[in-house]
């Protein structure tokens, strides 16, 4: 899977759902996708890396895409296994405020790390080392 499919389903199902998505929601929610993927088995769901922006984690391929885009208007059809994944990777987050996501993300010692740098890069294997403490 790649970081475009899981924000393509992950829109799909804000917007099936009737919860409220904008791409700076969308960022914090493909952050803590990423993360519970990796607690529950033991690999990243994707291997792109995030950006330490001002407000949180930025993957900015994903960022770029739909930077201009209403995407209350993006639709897809979402499988029965897809919606699985979605709420089990995301489970209330999906219904936070994006405010919280943003401070939650902000606890990320990584992202601490990296912001100084102004959009430093994140590294995987550094959020890997960190998720797992949390083990």
């Amino acid at each position: 899977m790649n970081i475009m499919n899981v924000a393509e389903m992950i829109i799909a199902y804000c917007n099936e759902k009737g919860i409220e998505i904008t791409n700076l929601k969308l960022q914090k929610l493909l952050f803590f996708y990423q993360k519970n993927h990796y607690l529950k088995n033991r690999n990243l769901a994707f291997n792109e890396t995030f950006s330490a922006y001002k407000y949180g984690p930025v993957n900015e391929r994903v960022w770029i895409k739909y930077k201009n885009i209403n995407l209350q208007n993006e639709t897809r059809e979402l499988t029965v296994d897809e919606q699985k994944n979605i709420e089990a990777n995301l489970g209330y987050f999906l219904y936070s405020e994006v405010w919280f996501l943003v401070d939650e993300s902000h606890k990320s010692q990584v992202w601490k790390n990296n912001v100084v740098f102004h959009r430093g890069l994140m590294h995987n294997n550094e959020l890997i080392k960190e998720w797992e403490n949390e083990i």
